[in-house]
């Protein structure tokens, strides 16, 4: 019995009765079970490079310093 007057005095079960009584959907979200852990298999897929994520990162880095090169106050 104790046990259950703590809990029902501490702070974190009023705020999940604040948000229980003000958002009705909250209830659904608290009372979710966690996800269950990934199965033991993995894929893996091969073959695939990673050539166009590195030009597309390079071109993207270097508009960036072109911006901010061409928009700078010269002296």
């Amino acid at each position: 019995m104790t046990v259950l007057t703590a809990l029902v005095r501490s702070r974190m079960y009023r705020v999940v009765l604040v948000c229980a009584l003000m958002c009705p959907g909250t209830t659904e979200v608290l009372a979710q079970a966690p996800a269950p852990p990934p199965g033991g298999t993995t894929t893996v897929v091969q073959g695939r490079g990673l050539a166009l994520e590195w030009v597309i990162t390079i071109a993207m880095c270097g508009a960036a310093l072109f911006v901010v090169c061409r928009s700078s106050r010269r002296n």
